[in-house]
């Protein structure tokens, strides 16, 4: 950094250096693609990792390095789940047994997965099914009941509580930042059992309770499960940029499988 020159020329200029780590390699699977952004399951999402050009010329390098795949393709050997750092599975139909093996194997390695619900699912018993075992184990962190949907669209639900010292949920501690998560409307979601060592770290305000957002370890990685929508159909969250931008960023960020020590 430096400044414009005057007299006293000794503090004019100061350097430091800075680590820079590597992009995330990040594994988008779109349960739901559409033309419009605004109809995409991941589009706004991906104008979140993948922010359009600078038009002024200035430094748009990014933290993350995107490959979107839809849900077919997690069965080809070519579906780049061993590369990924993060992985994240929006409102994806039920998975092919070999993709759910090396998603496993990978996560286990350190990966993070970040999975969303939304109405492709299908059946959540089936879907529990492939991700979850009998005695527990699985991706899964929590088991899922049924979705819960609003009386009426003049209704909704938000989030009642979260835990402020999670580090992807820190920046909304913050007393003027707080209502940024927690008066963002939710139109639906996925009722979710919490499983043996699952961390609840977001609940609604409904009378049960319910979990948004739950984090589970699963070998050398974890796990987090939230409950709606990723994109606008189930809640209101990608409309507020200045909610939808800090979540996201810093909830990948924290799923990062490096070791930066």
């Amino acid at each position: 950094a430096s400044l414009e020159a005057d007299r006293l020329g000794v503090d004019d200029e100061r350097s430091i250096v800075l680590y820079l780590p590597e992009p995330l390699e990040v594994l988008v699977v779109n349960g739901a693609p559409a033309d419009r952004l605004e109809d995409d399951e991941v589009g706004f999402l991906l104008a979140v990792l993948e922010p359009p050009d600078d038009s002024l010329g200035g430094d748009t390098t990014s933290p993350f390095s995107v490959r979107t795949i839809r849900p077919a393709d997690l069965d080809s050997p070519d579906a780049p789940i061993d590369e990924a750092d993060v992985i994240i599975l929006a409102n994806v139909p039920t998975m092919p047994s070999t993709a759910v093996a090396r998603i496993e194997e990978r996560v286990a390695a350190g990966a993070g997965l970040l999975i969303t619900a939304g109405d492709r699912m299908g059946s959540l018993a089936d879907w529990s099914e492939s991700l979850l075992r009998e005695d527990g184990t699985g991706l899964l962190p929590a088991e899922l009941q049924r979705r819960v949907s609003a009386p009426r669209r003049t209704t909704y639900y938000r989030v009642n509580s979260f835990d402020e010292t999670y580090p992807g949920l820190l920046y909304f501690s913050d007393e003027k930042r707080r209502p940024l998560l927690t008066e963002v409307p939710f139109y639906e979601f996925v009722a979710a059992i919490p499983l043996e060592g699952a961390r609840v770290l977001a609940r609604f305000d409904d009378s049960a309770g319910s979990p948004l957002l739950i984090e589970r370890a699963y070998g050398n990685g974890r796990v987090l499960l939230w409950t709606s929508s990723i994109d606008p159909a189930w809640n209101r969250v990608p409309d507020s940029g200045k909610t939808f931008v800090p979540l996201v960023l810093e909830l990948l960020q924290n799923l990062r499988a490096r070791d930066e020590g």
